[in-house]
């Protein structure tokens, strides 16, 4: 162990001097003897010596004398530094360019050659420093840039014991002589440049201006660490990246101690540090901090001796990447001090460390160890939250007096959108979690939104696994990428290991699905395992370059999505028929999702024998679809209990009401649940929701995205339950579920999935809910009334001819074969209109479509409306459609739902909760038109602007400016509605898109408020708007 430092003479970082050269020449003057750097041999982890400050400062000097001799040439020359030299040099490299009046600017040595022309050019760089070690990549790098006749002056790098010869016993003193000092500098001035990881995406060239260095010196890490005298060891990252050059460069100019690195090994190429060289390395010469990435901290979580060491530290910060929860739950049990380490190139550090408190009695919202991944930020940065609508929020940094991020990028002010998601903390304020990237987030096919990170870090939490990236953008279901440890790679290295490792770490993806919902599942059929001979590209920093490693898989990833086994075994089966045209025909018809649209076996018998006979699965599809729905409905309906209590529950002046409400944190949820707290005749307010990772955040979050007063949330009246009203008891405590059975009068069943691309079957566990909630309220001593969400597209199928939707039970089971959900919600239905037969009160409602209220606007951005207004937008031409429109705001949905609640009178089986006074299409599209202003927008037929959108490539830029590629098929059937009613448009009552009219008559004799609803119209429109603006869904608007 190192001796004792003495304690230097504390810098200036007050601005009155520079970072580079300042604070070099400050620490030469005042700290001429004290270490700049404590050195470890890398081959055996012992001490080696160090490097004095003033050693330090005339090696700045030698660099500027040996690449700008004389200040010779123009100020503010772009130099690229692609090397591979030690650190101790690399670092006299940058200070000493910058001291010569140069803008240095490092290269990742493992960038491509076109990664590498591509940085040039942006900075209008002619020069660079190389070695012979990259005369290949240089040659192609000179190749691409010949050919636009792009100059550039490639020079060796100068020997390095003619920089720091002391440390080849060479007499310092004949070697010195100072260099002329530069002009006077502006804090606003490029000092040098860095790119960005290329970790999502081509690297970016970031400029670090003075006035960077300076805030970076002073950020909470580096002014805490200081305080506390931290020694860092950064020794294993790379000098040419941020984290880095804030340890090795920043930290020492800003505090005087010494930075732990590695002994020069020049004429030899540098070592490539293990985890547990550098751990030990650190140990051995005195260092108590260690920034490093988790890849790092996955090596030595796995090593006993090396968590005994990492308890000796007083800080291990990481960054670069998340962090598996259970690798970080074990330091922490472990005793290690671990921090999360936030920043990035175009921003710098902007949280803080060493923000744990002990006693959390004095200071309840304070930050504990348990608390590891949740980080705060510094009282110096100005940040912003974007909401995402599913939870998390987009960090925004804005531009202040004492931060200025490198990059702004910014529409309506100056500051840095991060691109970074969070979730804030469920109940302690400030505390943030990363959870991922906009970029990262899977959209499926269904919409539904994955965040992978989470999945992720649980896999790879695994010892056999290496690395794992998810997949599924745009498809119906995820799958993921699997890197083997290298322990593992030769045992597994056949091909027919596959079964046995994905069998192997199955247990893993199991433990990662059940914190995911359900949609983001991983099945074991969509493991990839990572060919050694390709392994997942890094950046410098070792993270995964996601965008990359799905490219260099996507063939891979393509194939499994379009051949699964059976659905291979089903196409080589009918190739092989005796007929052949019969034969191609069939097996051209097995879709990608032929599987999914058929889970049932028999379903699945029905369709292979339709194919096989006329080369087609849809006549025997339709016919089985009816039959399902019947069968599925007899099923759950098989012994239907009596109710105990069957005589309707009174309204207002009887007892008191008290509502149990299933699915809360969706729109209609949301906005019913804040009615329902606005009303102080309901008594009481249970909500079940179903267990998720933000479970109890979930629910503010919820209220804050569709502008909701979350301070409702905190009402005694309300009591938020976990569970499903799938589960035994909906999955409560026996007390708790007693307490709930006693007290409810009036059951609201909001709770279910909304996929349109899922079969009946799918839907089973939710009907299964409803049967189980029918049995709860029938077995209450008393009267109970139960409200069921259905929806119109129960009875898509209707034939408008006959006129609009009776408030009625439609006995024709034909009406909800369009889709699974729709026939879901018709079972469902019947289910309870036979419950109803018995003496229970319930009611199923036909919720048509809800748009956003004039209060909020708050519209959904994953539904199909708001993405055809934004295509529409990037497009310039918005689709014009035939008929009505009774779309119904999310307020009174709720308002009506309580007039429902609150009726005395009995309510009949079924009612249609659509807009009683519908108005024309061109009433909605005029009044967009209007408050698109000025942006003008051309109006085509539909079909027209369908094509536009088809003929699209589905790519991640263009998906984000046209989101409506991903519902392609909604759209044509939209489209199709209205070809097929074109020529009835005008004399007959049809919604848009071809839906049938729903009757009203019946509900608007309970509920008064939607008797008395506005219609739709410019002040809905404009709110509408304004919340898509409001949420950056509409950047370009206005």
């Amino acid at each position: 162990m190192a001796s004792v430092i003495a304690s230097p003479v504390p810098p200036p970082v007050d601005g009155s001097s520079t970072v580079i050269p300042g604070l070099v020449d400050f620490h030469a003057a005042r700290n001429p003897l004290l270490p700049w750097a404590l050195l470890a041999a890398p081959e055996t982890a012992t001490p080696a010596g160090s490097i004095s400050w003033r050693e330090f400062a005339e090696a700045t000097h030698r660099v500027a004398h040996a690449l700008r001799p004389n200040r010779a040439g123009p100020d503010n020359a772009i130099v690229a530094l692609l090397i591979n030299c030690d650190t101790v040099y690399y670092l006299a490299l940058i200070a000493g360019l910058i001291r010569a009046g140069l803008i240095p600017f490092p290269l990742s040595h493992r960038n491509s050659a076109l990664a590498v022309v591509s940085l040039l050019k942006q900075t209008s760089c002619h020069r660079m420093i190389s070695q012979p070690s990259f005369s290949s990549l240089l040659s192609d790098v000179q190749h691409e840039l010949s050919v636009e006749s792009w100059g550039l002056m490639v020079e060796d790098l100068p020997d390095i014991e003619n920089i720091f010869p002391v440390l080849y016993g060479k007499d310092r003193e004949g070697l010195f002589v100072p260099y002329p000092a530069r002009d006077s500098i502006y804090k606003h001035d490029v000092a040098f440049y860095i790119h960005s990881s290329g970790s999502t995406g081509f690297p970016k060239p970031v400029p670090q201006r003075f006035v960077n260095m300076l805030e970076v010196s002073n950020c909470p890490i580096l002014r805490d660490s200081r305080a506390r005298g931290i020694v860092w060891g950064p020794m294993a990252l790379p000098p040419f990246h941020v984290m880095g050059i804030y340890t090795m460069l920043y930290g020492p100019l800003a505090s005087g101690l010494p930075v732990g690195l590695f002994a020069p090994r020049a004429p030899a190429s540098p070592l490539v540090p293990t985890p547990q060289i550098t751990l030990r390395a650190c140990l051995a010469i005195g260092c108590t901090g260690i920034p490093t990435v988790p890849a790092f901290i996955d090596a030595w979580a796995k090593n006993e001796d090396d968590l005994k060491l990492l308890k000796t530290l007083q800080i291990i910060a990481f960054a670069g990447g998340p962090l598996a929860s259970k690798t970080g739950a074990a330091l922490v049990a472990a005793g290690a001090p671990l921090y999360p380490w936030y920043g990035a190139t175009e921003f710098g550090p902007p949280t803080r460390v060493f923000d744990l408190v002990t006693d959390v009695s004095a200071v309840p919202d304070a930050k504990t160890l348990l608390e590891w991944e949740w980080v705060q930020f510094g009282d110096y940065v100005r940040p912003r939250w974007e909401p995402q609508g599913d939870g998390t929020y987009e960090l925004q940094l804005l531009t202040c007096e004492t931060h200025h991020p490198s990059i702004e990028n910014l529409p309506d002010c100056r500051g840095y959108a991060t691109n970074d998601l969070f979730q804030p903390h469920p109940t302690k304020s400030g505390l943030w979690r990363v959870t991922g990237r906009k970029d990262d987030v899977l959209v499926l096919g269904s919409g539904e939104k994955v965040v992978p990170i989470p999945q992720e870090g649980v896999i790879g939490s695994s010892r056999m696994v290496n690395a794992a990236v998810m997949f599924g953008r745009g498809k119906s279901q995820c799958g993921v990428l699997i890197e083997l440890d290298a322990e593992y790679v030769a045992e597994y290295s056949i091909p027919e290991a596959l079964p046995k490792i994905r069998n192997d770490v199955w247990p893993v993806i199991e433990e990662a699905n059940n914190s995911a919902p359900a949609f983001a599942r991983i099945f074991k059929e969509m493991v990839i395992v990572v060919d050694p001979a390709r392994p997942l590209p890094r950046a410098g920093k070792g993270t995964i370059m996601r965008k990359q490693a799905l490219q260099m898989y996507e063939t891979d990833i393509e194939e499994l999505l379009h051949a699964t086994f059976l659905r291979n075994r089903i196409i080589g089966a009918l190739r092989s028929d005796h007929d052949p045209d019969i034969a191609t025909r069939a097996a051209q018809n097995v879709s990608q999702n032929f599987v999914f649209e058929h889970p049932m076996l028999r379903e699945l018998a029905f369709a292979v024998a339709a194919l096989a006979e006329s080369g087609t699965p849809d006549a025997t599809r339709v016919r089985t679809a009816e039959q399902q729905i019947v069968d599925m409905i007899e099923k759950y309906t098989a012994d239907l209990p009596m109710p105990v209590c069957a005589t309707a529950p009174g309204g207002e002046g009887a007892r008191r009401v008290v509502v149990l409400l299933t699915g809360s944190t969706g729109n209609v949820g949301s906005q019913l649940l804040a009615s329902m707290l606005s009303n102080q005749k309901i008594a009481q307010i249970y909500t079940l929701n179903r267990w998720s990772a933000q479970t109890h955040n979930r629910q503010k979050t919820a209220f804050l995205e569709r502008g909701l007063d979350v301070r409702l949330l905190d009402d005694p009246r309300l009591t938020q339950l976990v569970g499903g009203v799938t589960k035994e008891n909906f999955g409560l405590a026996p007390e708790t579920y007693a307490e709930v059975r006693n007290v409810v009068t009036h059951v609201l069943h909001n709770a279910w999935r909304v996929d349109f691309n899922l079969s009946l079957q799918s839907f089973e566990a939710h009907v299964a809910g409803t049967r189980k909630l029918v049995d709860f309220c029938c077995a209450i001593d008393r009267p109970v009334k139960l409200l069921f969400t259905s929806s119109i597209s129960e009875a898509r199928n209707w034939n408008v001819f006959t006129g609009p939707v009776p408030e009625d039970p439609i006995p024709s089971a034909e009406v909800a074969t369009a889709n699974g959900y729709g026939s879901s919600k018709y079972v469902a239905g019947q289910v309870l209109a036979r419950a109803a037969e018995t003496g229970l009160q319930c009611t199923s409602l036909r919720l048509g479509q809800v748009c956003g209220s004039k209060m909020t606007g708050a519209w959904s951005t994953t539904e199909w409306f708001p993405i055809l207004v934004k295509s529409s937008m990037s497009l310039g031409l918005l689709p014009d459609f035939n008929g009505l429109v009774s779309w119904i705001p999310a307020d009174a949905v709720a308002d009506a739902m309580i007039d429902l609640v609150m009726s005395k009178d009995p309510l009949p089986p079924f009612l249609n909760l659509v807009h009683p006074h519908p108005v024309s299409w061109n009433v909605v599209r005029d009044s967009l038109r209007k408050h698109l202003a000025p942006r003008t927008l051309a109006i085509i037929p539909l079909c027209e602007w369908l094509d536009k959108v088809e003929q699209l490539p589905a790519e991640d830029g263009t998906i984000n400016k046209v989101p409506a590629i991903k519902l392609l098929e909604y759209y044509r059937g939209l489209a199709k509605g209205e070809e097929r009613f074109a020529k009835v448009f005008k004399t007959l009552s049809v919604e848009t898109g071809g839906w049938p009219v729903f009757g009203t008559r019946r509900i608007q004799q309970y509920s008064p408020s939607l008797r008395d609803l506005d219609v739709l119209g410019d002040a809905h429109a404009e709110a509408w708007i304004g919340y898509w603006k409001q949420t950056g869904f509409l950047h370009s608007v206005g």
